[in-house]
C-alpha cells in the first residue's frame, strides 16, 4: 500500500513536471483577439444551459477542497437563472431576484443591462495591461490561458482553460491576499475553481426557468414574498428605477 502511495505521487509530479513545460509566452494583441471572439461567440447563442461546480482551496496546491458545491446556468439572451453556493439568481425583463437560501434573504433588483455587453479588443487589452505575464499551452484540443499579474493586485494568477468550440471550461483565481489560520500555521494564499461541463447551445427553456412568481408577487409598484416564504425569509427591495 505505501508502494503504491509513493509511485502515485511519482506519478502525478512527474506528469505536473511534464505539464508545466509546456507553457509559452504569447502576444498580448493575440490573446485579446481570442478572448473577444470566444465573447462574441457566447453572444451568437439564443440561448444555452452549462453545468457549474465550484471548489474553494485553502492553498494553491492542496488537491483537498476546502468547500464544493455544485450548480448551473441557464441562459437566453438578457434572461438568466443561475444557481451556485445555495443562491438562485433570476433575471428577466422586469427586474432580477437572488434567493439565498444560508442567509434567508431574497433581493429584488432592477435588471443588469450589461449582461448584453460584448467586450471588444479595447477592453481585453485595458485587462492584459495589468499582467506581467501572458501564457498559454495546450491540454488535448483545449487551450489553457495564465495571466500573472503584480503583487499588488488582488490576484496572483488567473487561469482559463477554452475547449475547441471556443466555450469556457474552467477558471482558476489564484488570491494574492493571506489566509490566517487559528492553529499558527503558516499563512496561505487561497485559489478558487469554477468548472464549466454539459454545455447545450440553443437549448429551449421553459418561460418558468425565468419567472420570479415562484418566489414573489407584484402588487402595484410592490413586491411580496410568496406565502411558503414569508416565515422563513425576508424580502430586500434594492430596485432604484421605482424610487
Amino acid at each position: 500500500m505505501k508502494n503504491r502511495l509513493v509511485m502515485g505521487v511519482f506519478l502525478v509530479c512527474g506528469l505536473l513536471s511534464l505539464y508545466s513545460f509546456r507553457w509559452g509566452e504569447v502576444d498580448k494583441d493575440l490573446v485579446a483577439k481570442q478572448l473577444e471572439e470566444m465573447s462574441a461567440h457566447l453572444k451568437t447563442l439564443k440561448s444555452y444551459s452549462v453545468e457549474l461546480s465550484h471548489a474553494s482551496f485553502e492553498d494553491y496546491k492542496t488537491l483537498i477542497a476546502h468547500e464544493k458545491s455544485a450548480g448551473y446556468l441557464k441562459m437566453e439572451n438578457s434572461k438568466f437563472h443561475s444557481y451556485i453556493s445555495g443562491v438562485h439568481t433570476i433575471q428577466n425583463e422586469n427586474c432580477r431576484i437572488l434567493v439565498d437560501s444560508m442567509h434567508k434573504t431574497i433581493a429584488i433588483t432592477d435588471p443588469i443591462q450589461s449582461i448584453n455587453y460584448i467586450y471588444s479588443l479595447s477592453d481585453y487589452r485595458k485587462f492584459l495591461d495589468v499582467c506581467q505575464s501572458i501564457k498559454t499551452t495546450t491540454v488535448k484540443k483545449s487551450t489553457l490561458y495564465r495571466f500573472e499579474f503584480l503583487s499588488n493586485f488582488p490576484l496572483s494568477a488567473y487561469e482559463l482553460v477554452v475547449n475547441s468550440e471556443k466555450l469556457p471550461e474552467k477558471i482558476t483565481l489564484y488570491y494574492n491576499r493571506e489566509l490566517k489560520k487559528t492553529n499558527n500555521a503558516v499563512p496561505t494564499r487561497p485559489r478558487m475553481e469554477i468548472a464549466f461541463t454539459k454545455w447545450i447551445k440553443n437549448v429551449k427553456l421553459e418561460k418558468r426557468d425565468f419567472d420570479e412568481k415562484g418566489y414573489v408577487y407584484k402588487k402595484g409598484d410592490k413586491f411580496l414574498l410568496n406565502e411558503s416564504y414569508t416565515t422563513l425569509y425576508k424580502l430586500l427591495d434594492q430596485r432604484v428605477t421605482t424610487r
